[in-house]
């Protein structure tokens, strides 16, 4: 009984920091397009469909 209880409570704290991740990552693109709008930085979007910074 136990091991389902453990395995249930890991599956949740994977679900909280997938969505922990998402958000970060959303926060990251806004800051990256508004970077670019501004002209600090330029940016390309990945086969992934992520924003990321040209170096």
């Amino acid at each position: 009984m136990t091991m389902t209880v453990n395995k249930r409570h890991s599956l949740n704290m994977e679900r909280k920091q997938k969505a922990m991740l998402k958000a970060s990552r959303n926060r990251t693109d806004e800051l990256l397009r508004k970077a670019s709008t501004l002209g600090l930085a330029e940016i390309y979007i990945d086969n992934h469909g992520r924003i990321k910074r040209k170096k």
